[in-house]
C-alpha cells in the first residue's frame, strides 16, 4: 500500500482521525496513480470534500507531487481544516484548506476543473 504519513490533530476537537477506510482509499489512489496519469495526464487540480485530519488529501499530494498537483481539501470543522493543513505541512507537502459545508466555495469557480475528486465520509456506528 502507499507510504504512511505523519497525521497532526487534536483528538479532542471532533476530527475525524485516519481509519481502516481512510487507509483503503489511499491504497485504492496509491494502485490507480500511475494509470491515471497515463490514461488522462497528470492530475492539476485534487479537492478533497471533508478532508477530517488531512490524511487523504495529504497522501495525495504527496503521491503527485513530481506534476505540481493543486490540492485542497474542504470541511466544515474549522479544526479539520486546521489539522488537514498541518499534516500536510508535517509531511512536506502543500494542501490548501478551506472551511465550508461540502463543495459550496469550490464548485461554483472550478467544477469542470477538478482532476480527482475525493469524498471518504465519516463512518460512525452508534
Amino acid at each position: 500500500g502507499a507510504p504512511r504519513l505523519c497525521v497532526v490533530w487534536d483528538r479532542r476537537a471532533d476530527v475525524y482521525p485516519p481509519a481502516e477506510d481512510t487507509f483503503l482509499l489511499t491504497d485504492a489512489v496509491e494502485a490507480d496513480a500511475a494509470e491515471l496519469v497515463e490514461t488522462r495526464g497528470a492530475p492539476r487540480l485534487c479537492v478533497e470534500v471533508g478532508c477530517g485530519s488531512g490524511y487523504v488529501i495529504a497522501s495525495v499530494a504527496r503521491r503527485f507531487a513530481a506534476h505540481a498537483l493543486h490540492c485542497i481539501g474542504t470541511d466544515r470543522n474549522p479544526a479539520a481544516a486546521a489539522s488537514a493543513y498541518a499534516t500536510a505541512r508535517a509531511n512536506g507537502v502543500n494542501v490548501d484548506t478551506i472551511v465550508t459545508d461540502l463543495d459550496e466555495a469550490i464548485f461554483e469557480r472550478c467544477a469542470s476543473r477538478v482532476d480527482v475528486l475525493l469524498f471518504n465520509p465519516p463512518c460512525v456506528w452508534r
